[in-house]
């Protein structure tokens, strides 16, 4: 769900993004606090659509790794992180990984 805010308003939707990864609203040139909800985190990028009117939020490709005291990779490990609540991201594999896309953002392993 990406939202945005003005400095004077709450939070207003801008919709759910298509299959392309993309939503578009008409809005007053301005500066504008935007804000994207994925994997229950979340990103806020304030920008002046009057000097670009593109906002883009990124995912990284995240790879997490879990070994035994012998740096071997164990399989079949639950991952999941901590932002405003528990979020279960998947199992590792054979490796001992797990990738996964997530926003840009601190988040605590747990």
């Amino acid at each position: 769900m990406v939202q945005h805010k003005s400095c004077y308003y709450d939070w207003s939707d801008a919709g759910k993004t298509n299959e392309n990864g993309e939503t578009s609203q008409e809005l007053l040139p301005g500066e504008y606090r935007f804000k994207m909800e994925y994997g229950n985190g979340r990103q806020i990028i304030k920008q002046n659509i009057s000097d670009n009117d593109e906002v883009v939020f990124s995912t990284m490709d995240t790879v997490i790794r879990l070994e035994d005291s012998k740096g071997n990779g164990l399989e079949d490990a639950e991952v999941g992180y901590i932002y405003y609540e528990y979020e279960k991201l998947g199992n590792t594999d054979e490796s001992g990984q797990l990738h996964v896309e997530l926003l840009q953002m601190n988040i605590s392993l747990e």
